[in-house]
Parts: structure tokens; C-alpha cells; sequence
């Protein structure tokens, strides 16, 4: 850095991002997906995800397929999930890439198939279901049928998995009223032979706040670039 030309810069410790990572899996038990959305927060989405990757992290979350693809072609080779939305068109492109997208409708879904049918090959992708938090997401009502009609498609459904609208208030009901309603999604959804093999819900706040929100797979973003310590014991 030339610090005759600029007053301000930003320092990064890819170590630091390296070691939450690596305490957080420790922590929790579980896979971690490294939420680098956003050019890393700011931090650099390329030097953020190697660091991730290097404390363990098997899987990286992003908002958006440009943000994949961009990793891809940056060398990252992990498991990849676009969290938002992923245009139909973008479909030969995840499937080329192995990127997994997210599902959350009917609709999107059949545009989606589609474009496998006529590209061919598998495209991966994880259900979201909306308990509680008031974005994308399929209604658990929903979900059973949704399923069983994408059995034996090009659409592969790897994991099924929500978010959490107020983790970080350990005290607040919500969390453990959205945790309920997933919760007896997925033993519908085994009873039926249909729960996806990937579940996870758990942000950066439920890391710290509620373990019961950890299952197969946590997604911390902001914590990966805090000073992790500890977690609150309820």
C-alpha cells in the first residue's frame, strides 16, 4: 500500500477469517458455508473464500450467479450456492460451473427445467421455505408436492433450507417459532421419503444463539470477519 497517496485503507486479516471458520465448524458440528456475498462484505471475495476455505469451510453462499461463476473462474473449486435469484438463462451456466441456485417457486422451477431439457445435463439446487422471515421462499404447505413432482427431473434438490428473521435476539420468540415450523416440515417431508440430504438455517446470529438451528450446514457471513470467542449457552 502506498500510504503517500492514500490516507485510509483496510487491512485484512485472512488469517482471522481462516481461524473463525475453522472455530465455528468446531463449535457447531457442523459443515460451514461461508456466506462471501457482496465482494466479501467489502473484503474481497476471492482472498475471503480461499481463507474460508482453508479453516474448512466445504461450501460458499453468495447472492447471485455472477459472484459464482466470478469464483469459479478465481479458482475456488468448493460447493457453491446462489442464495438469491438465478435468472433461467443462467441455467447452462450453473450446471457447467456446478453451481447449485436456489428454488422458491413453482414457476421459476418449470423455466428452469426448461432450460435443463434442452441443454441437458443436472442442475443442483436447494429448496427455500419461508417460515417466518418475509422474502423468497416456498410456503411449508407447499413443499411435499413441490418435491415429489421434481423426482426424476433434471432438477437434482440437494438440500432444503430457510432463514432466520431475528436471531439475533436470543430472547425473542420468533426464531424458535420458524425453527418449529421447519422442524415439522422435515418430518413430513422424511415420512414421505422426500427430505432433501442438505438442511440448514442457521445465519451468523443463530451460530451464536440457537445450536438447534445448526442441522447438516450453518451459513455465518458477518461473523467470519468479527472476533469470535464464544457462544451464548440458553
Amino acid at each position: 500500500m502506498d500510504i503517500n497517496t492514500y490516507s485510509t485503507w483496510l487491512e485484512i486479516d485472512l488469517k482471522a477469517i481462516k481461524n473463525n471458520t475453522a472455530l465455528i465448524r468446531e463449535i457447531t458440528g457442523a459443515e460451514v458455508m461461508a456466506v462471501i456475498k457482496a465482494n466479501g462484505y467489502g473484503h474481497g471475495a476471492r482472498p475471503a473464500a480461499q481463507a474460508a476455505v482453508a479453516g474448512g469451510a466445504t461450501w460458499i453462499g453468495v447472492a447471485r450467479i455472477e459472484e459464482a461463476l466470478s469464483l469459479r473462474r478465481a479458482g475456488i473449486s468448493c460447493k457453491l450456492l446462489v442464495l438469491g435469484f438465478t435468472p433461467a438463462a443462467k441455467v447452462p451456466d450453473a450446471i457447467e460451473h456446478n453451481i447449485t441456485v436456489a428454488l422458491f417457486d413453482p414457476e421459476l422451477a418449470q423455466n428452469y427445467l426448461d432450460y435443463v431439457n434442452i441443454h441437458g445435463g443436472t442442475l443442483h439446487a436447494h429448496l427455500k421455505v419461508e417460515t417466518g422471515m418475509g422474502r423468497l421462499g416456498m410456503k411449508p404447505e407447499y413443499v411435499a408436492s413441490f418435491l415429489g413432482k421434481l423426482k426424476d427431473t433434471g432438477i437434482k434438490v440437494d438440500g432444503i433450507f430457510t432463514h432466520l428473521a431475528k436471531a439475533d435476539e436470543p430472547n425473542s420468540d420468533s426464531t424458535p417459532r420458524q425453527l418449529a415450523i421447519f422442524d415439522n416440515l422435515l418430518t413430513d417431508l422424511e415420512s414421505k421419503g422426500l427430505k432433501p440430504g442438505n438442511v440448514h438455517a442457521a445465519n451468523s446470529a443463530a451460530v451464536l444463539n440457537f445450536p438447534e438451528a445448526n442441522y447438516d450446514i450453518v451459513r455465518p457471513g458477518d461473523l467470519l470477519f468479527s472476533a469470535v470467542r464464544h457462544v451464548s449457552h440458553r
